[in-house]
């Protein structure tokens, strides 16, 4: 059920609150409802901060993506959307990669001292 403006209102600042307080899960679920009413790209902008502080980098990319086909010329979304598939295709690389996850894994096992 679409929000009113009044509602929509209060909940981007519910939304800002919960971001500011570090409850990014919060936020997200937050700034959805906020989204399904609004064209704002600040607003898809934030949703995908949002989604990327809460570990969810694939989520921010889509909500930049969304962003930028709102405005093109929005260039922290520009920013945020390298830095967010950047952060997921290292990831990727890192979990995908046998001989990182040995090396870890070797790492971990040493004592703290023979790392000095």
């Amino acid at each position: 059920m679409p929000l009113s403006a009044l509602d929509s209102k209060m909940q981007l600042k519910s939304a800002q609150a919960s971001y500011q307080k570090g409850d990014f899960n919060e936020a997200v679920r937050l700034y959805t409802g906020v989204v399904q009413n609004d064209s704002d790209p600040s607003v898809f902008f934030n949703l995908g901060n949002a989604y990327y502080r809460s570990g969810d980098p694939g989520s921010a990319i889509l909500y930049y993506e969304k962003a930028l086909k709102l405005d093109p010329l929005f260039r922290d979304a520009a920013f945020n959307l390298k830095v967010a598939r950047k952060s997921l295709l290292d990831k990727e690389k890192t979990e995908e990669n046998p001989f990182v996850i040995m090396a870890d894994s070797f790492v971990r096992l040493l004592p703290v001292n023979l790392l000095l």
